[in-house]
């Protein structure tokens, strides 16, 4: 079945996901940060995709070869922060 799946993430994290999953969006929800997938839950073939949180203003040379997914925000303060993310 073709769905659309959200998953959490943290700062640096690894999640596997099928191979024709394609990343739609980053988004904050409920102060947490989460991206969507479009994915066939059939697809049994895993890649494993390695995500990267950078807050504006802070070191950003690991991710200069990376892919850029997504910004979002988190309030209480209000900070910024930019997703990228690799396929290992």
């Amino acid at each position: 079945m073709i769905t659309i799946y959200k998953y959490k993430i943290t700062t640096n994290c690894e999640i596997e996901l099928p191979h024709l999953a394609k990343l739609l969006t980053v988004q904050s929800q409920g102060n947490n940060p989460f991206i969507w997938v479009l994915l066939d839950t059939e697809d049994k073939i895993l890649n494993k995709y390695k995500f990267w949180t950078i807050g504006t203003g802070c070191d950003a040379e690991s991710i200069l070869e990376k892919e850029y997914l997504g910004t979002f925000q988190l309030s209480n303060p209000v900070l910024v922060f930019h997703v990228f993310y690799e396929i290992l």
